[in-house]
């Protein structure tokens, strides 16, 4: 190559004075500016770091390229003497006296010699330098790919610019994109970021799958945690440390999503179950029942849970199938309480009384002690009666009817009266006229009485009715009795 070293039209300098040089000392120092100035530059490719170091290969590549009429004029006239017309003439293209022709810089508009020098570039705006993605997360490629020579390069990457980058995998990841310019010269760019791991939440009450008690007293907790990709939102279906819907038989969940900077989120749903509370089933005593002073009941008791839930605890002061209090009158009562795995009790308490063996009839009344027989026009007097009483226990009672009858005494009893015995001294007998049986419990009740007993109804005469009662110890009380006239309408 050459550079223009003709003292008349050669380079003006300062040396002590101004002047103008040729020759070889003035086209070398050209060549080394030039390049100088190449390396320094930031014309297309160019840069101070990347300098363009041993140049006769890219020189002659540049010569024998499309762009050699922009970096180089031809020298195409004379010769290396000109006193000896013929030795090294110039020539078109490479020739011995000018070589590849004197340099171009540039001319302004088309890509001059340095331009062509320097290297394509490629240029990435996405993914950032030093960037940090969650694993899954979007991120576009960008880039661009230039070449100082003019036209378009080749441009290659892992993906096309505008597609998804590889963020599927978590650690350290590169992304390289490589210009290629017509020359086959090629410049890579390479971009490293991180990839980490989505962002989790961990819910850790409820537990996923679990079985709660009805009434259960629980406080949600759960957390969120994130990589390096800043602290994560924590946002639940309810807020932490609120107490879960454990009113409501059935299925229930609770979700939390955890969101970190990069705006990716992670959602972790706890399904669980409320079941019904521990029940407990007392068989023995019966509820309200009375029991005899002194009888023997077995307690009979059991607890059951709700699957999948069992029973951890089954007690009362008196075990099961053991006797129960019946030495003392009065009140009783028996407590049992279940406790199932969730820790959640129920307790049941079942009432009854201690009664005497025998019962006790009290209260002995009747309404009206004269009564008709049937209805009438007569005014002032009833049909029937109606017995009152009080019983200290359930008891079944007995109505035992008789008749008074006016008899003669014979044989040391009262019998009917007859001709034979009209001499004897009279006596009442009384007749047997029937029963009525009836079931009554423990306190006051009634008996509407109309005048009919199993005998069928009363005739018109005196009456004494005996009242026994027979209670939960199988003994009869004491007899109760009460005396009533049942009247004629017609007065007879």
């Amino acid at each position: 190559m050459s550079a223009d070293a003709s003292p008349a039209t050669g380079y003006r300098i300062f040396y002590g004075t101004w002047g103008t040089v040729g020759g070889t000392s003035a086209a070398a120092p050209v060549w080394a500016g030039l390049t100088a100035l190449a390396d320094a530059s930031s014309t297309g490719g160019c840069s101070a770091a990347t300098p363009l170091g041993f140049l006769n290969p890219e020189l002659y590549k540049i010569a024998a390229g499309p762009g050699y009429a922009q970096a180089f004029n031809d020298v195409v006239t004379g010769n290396n003497n000109p006193s000896e017309v013929g030795n090294y003439p110039a020539t078109a293209g490479y020739d011995m006296a000018t070589g590849l022709g004197t340099p171009i810089a540039t001319d302004g508009a088309l890509p001059g010699l340095v331009a062509q020098l320097c290297d394509p570039t490629a240029t990435i705006s996405s993914p950032a330098p030093g960037a940090i993605y969650t694993q899954t997360q979007k991120v576009l490629a960008g880039y661009a790919c230039a070449s100082p020579t003019g036209g378009t390069p080749t441009c290659t990457a892992p993906v096309t610019s505008g597609s998804p980058i590889d963020t599927s995998t978590v650690g350290p990841h590169t992304f390289t994109v490589t210009a290629t310019d017509a020359s086959a010269t090629s410049t890579h760019q390479t971009v490293a970021y991180s990839v980490v791991a989505r962002p989790t939440a961990t819910i850790a009450l409820p537990a996923n799958g679990a079985t709660y008690t009805e009434g259960q007293s629980l406080n949600a907790a759960y957390s969120c945690a994130a990589s390096a990709a800043g602290a994560p939102s924590c946002a639940g279906s309810l807020a932490n440390g609120a107490l879960l819907d454990t009113a409501t038989l059935g299925a229930h969940s609770v979700s939390v999503t955890a969101t970190d900077a990069n705006g990716i989120a992670t959602t972790d749903t706890a399904s669980y179950t409320i079941v019904a509370p521990p029940r407990v089933t007392i068989t023995l005593p019966a509820k309200g029942a009375g029991y005899a002073r002194g009888s023997h009941v077995r307690a009979s008791f059991g607890c059951v849970a709700s699957a999948p839930l069992t029973i951890t605890r089954c007690t009362s002061p008196i075990a099961d199938g053991t006797a129960i209090h019946t030495s003392s009158l009065g009140p009783q009562s028996l407590t049992v309480t279940a406790v199932d795995s969730n820790g959640v009790a129920t307790v049941d308490t079942i009432r009854y009384r201690v009664v005497a063996v025998r019962p006790t009839i009290s209260h002995l009344r009747q309404s009206t002690a004269i009564w008709l027989e049937h209805h009438s026009a007569r005014n002032g007097v009833a049909v029937g009666t109606k017995f009152s009483f009080s019983l200290d226990q359930a008891a079944t009672l007995t109505f035992s009817f008789a008749r008074a009858q006016t008899g003669r005494v014979a044989g040391g009893r009262c019998t009917a009266a007859s001709a034979a015995n009209s001499n004897a001294r009279s006596c009442i007998r009384q007749l047997p006229a029937g029963t009525l049986t009836r079931k009554a419990h423990a306190g006051t009740g009634t008996l509407a009485f109309g005048g009919t007993t199993s005998s069928g109804a009363l005739a018109p005469g005196g009456y004494t009715v005996l009242v026994s009662a027979i209670g939960v110890g199988r003994q009869r009380s004491a007899v109760r009795s009460l005396r009533f006239v049942v009247a004629s309408p017609t007065g007879r």
